[in-house]
């Protein structure tokens, strides 16, 4: 009934019946994004607020001391101002370990990692074709595949959440490549490493495996990798389950390898990977994200067209100042020692309270059971509501991954707020459960 009531209403407002079967599935989850009220402590956010007075001093020094006139004309360049290019390369070699170093003509940036998602399954995929993505993913995904285009998509899960990123993926993928209908139209697979939202990574060896699986059906590789600079610090307690540490796609393979643990096993024409600001150096709201792939030049001009309306260039100034500025170890070094900080605090606390947690290694929050005797969806949002109550904002587990294996009771808590914040929404939250 929705559905007929939301079609009927794009009709008769003049939309297309493309819009409106776009709106039907996609406005809900939109319109559900809402922020907190005041003096609720937002615990919600993936976004890294630990280092923000620090990337915003380097904002103002960027403004003060390097704005000029030109950066209110058009951008020129394809895939970017050819600075910003030149300063995204020695980066990303230094933190990303690329067998093939990376060069400005190996880029395209574009305004957030989400666009160019968006960009390089329109740039591969025609209508009706199939993206494959290694579950569970986040639910983002859905979003930014069909906004522009008809491309489904195909989530490959593994039994248990807990084995995520490990080796179980393999059996996943090929179980799931097989039961689709038209397999030949999955053009791709998506991975998300670092996790999102699990928080753990991929093993080398893992990678290797997918590659091949995608080689042998001529699909392409494509590795979120925005993660891969907010890692937790070595010498954080997280558990023997937690993972391997981060390891890049662009690091796998050895130019030139006859031996076949070193050797590249997909053609590097069809790996892609996506880094982006916003999460390591806390600037989501700048909006830039870049795709470094290395032997592609077409499809990184077919990316340019997806994406025609390029990064603005105070968005550009700012990065280059910040990227060039020499401050990019302290500021990485600094993120990371707060953000595992906070982690210390919050799982030290979940202990406390005798709190099931699933430990993580990247990102910016953890899943705690904290309704274990909810049998119901409705029970999950039950206790979500009764901590709002109290002053704090969680996210329910059902919205970010479709629970836990399917349990009901968990929430999503980030830590990668201020340690005050952090202290607060705990102190609200244990008010909230004694009160349950």
């Amino acid at each position: 009934m929705a559905q007929q009531s939301t079609e009927a209403s794009a009709a008769a407002s003049g939309l297309s019946k493309m819009m409106g079967k776009k709106l039907q599935i996609l406005l809900p989850a939109l319109l559900s994004q809402n922020g907190v009220e005041d003096g609720v402590v937002d615990m919600i956010p993936n976004e890294n607020w630990v280092i923000r007075e620090e990337a915003l001093q380097i904002f103002k020094e960027a403004v003060s001391g390097h704005c000029s006139s030109k950066e209110f004309s058009y951008p020129t360049g394809l895939g970017g101002d050819s600075e910003l290019l030149e300063a995204f390369a020695p980066i990303l070699n230094q933190y990303f370990q690329p067998t093939v170093p990376i060069e400005p003509e190996h880029l395209v940036t574009a305004s957030g990692v989400g666009n160019l998602v968006d960009a390089v399954a329109q740039t591969i995929c025609d209508d009706g074709d199939s993206i494959l993505i290694a579950g569970p993913c986040w639910g983002g995904y859905q979003a930014l595949l069909r906004f522009h285009g008809n491309i489904n998509i195909v989530t490959a899960n593994t039994p248990s959440f807990y084995r995520a990123c490990t080796s179980d993926i393999l059996a996943a993928l090929e179980t799931t490549y097989s039961n689709v209908q038209d397999p030949a139209r999955i053009r791709a697979l998506l991975v998300c490493n670092p996790h999102n939202p699990v928080g753990r990574c991929y093993s080398a060896e893992t990678i290797r495996s997918m590659m091949r699986f995608c080689s042998e059906r001529g699909m392409h590789y494509i590795s979120d990798e925005i993660f891969g600079l907010s890692m937790l610090s070595e010498d954080v307690e997280i558990g023997r389950d937690a993972g391997p540490p981060f390891v890049s796609a662009l690091s796998i393979g050895s130019e030139g390898s006859s031996s076949e643990q070193s050797e590249l096993p997909i053609q590097r024409s069809h790996v892609h990977v996506l880094w982006g600001l916003s999460k390591a150096f806390a600037a989501s709201g700048i909006r830039l994200g870049v795709l470094v792939s290395q032997s592609n030049k077409l499809l990184l001009a077919g990316v340019v067209m997806s994406t025609f309306w390029q990064v603005s260039l105070p968005s550009s100034l700012y990065a280059r100042c910040l990227l060039t500025s020499g401050r990019v170890p302290m500021l990485l070094e600094t993120s990371v020692a707060r953000l595992s900080s906070n982690y210390r605090t919050l799982t030290a606390r979940l202990r406390d309270l005798g709190i099931k947690y699933i430990p993580c290694r990247s990102g910016f929050g953890l899943y705690a059971r904290l309704a274990p005797n909810a049998e119901t969806w409705d029970e999950e949002a039950a206790m979500v509501r009764k901590i709002r109550e109290h002053g704090a904002a969680v996210q329910a587990g059902k919205t970010t991954s479709g629970g836990v294996d399917g349990g009901k009771g968990w929430a999503r808590i980030s830590f990668a707020i201020t340690e005050e914040m952090l202290r607060e929404g705990l102190a609200r939250i244990e008010t909230a459960l004694k009160a349950h």
